[in-house]
């Protein structure tokens, strides 16, 4: 057992209409071949199709004039080429979301504005601490570790120590 495709030919009423070449359409596009070589190719005779499908020798050959007038069935040489499918155009790709919250504007926007938030804490916990606190502090940064206060974690890098550094000085 192989699988197939085949054409929906439902939408041509002068193929579907007619059962005969329908039955004939379906059973040449079942039995054409699908190895490279031989890809979409039926090698059948109208009387060897006319007898397998018991139908006469004159609806075959009725039934393949409709089927090449669609292009779907050509002859070539001993055999008729089946087409199975076609070339559509590709779809049209999905609209993409916008990568932009409404309520503060682009995301470098909202980006800036987290940075703000988190620099207002940081100072407003600074502020609340004595210097025996921000020198403790200090001491912990410079050992590597990062500090929290007032739910404001700090990391240890040289940067927040130069700036906790020049802010104990101001002091």
């Amino acid at each position: 057992m192989r699988y197939t495709t085949v054409i929906d030919i439902s939408d041509m009423s002068e193929i579907y209409r007619n059962h005969n070449t329908v039955l004939v359409y379906l059973h040449m596009a079942l039995k054409s071949g699908y190895h490279d070589d031989d890809r979409d190719i039926c090698r059948t005779s109208i009387r060897d199709l006319a007898w397998r499908l018991h139908m006469t020798v004159s609806a075959v050959r009725h039934a393949l004039a409709i089927l090449d007038k669609a292009d779907l069935v050509k002859r070539q040489g001993d055999a008729y080429h089946v087409k199975k499918w076609t070339i559509e155009a590709p779809p049209s790709p999905r609209p993409r979301k916008k990568t932009v919250d409404s309520n503060t504007g682009n995301l470098g926007e909202k980006m800036d504005q987290q940075i703000r938030e988190y620099q207002e804490r940081v100072i407003n916990a600074v502020r609340e601490m004595s210097r025996s606190e921000l020198e403790s502090w200090l001491e912990e940064l410079k050992s590597g570790r990062s500090i929290r206060h007032h739910g404001v974690q700090i990391p240890a890098n040289q940067r927040n120590i130069e700036w906790l550094t020049n802010y104990i000085e101001k002091l």
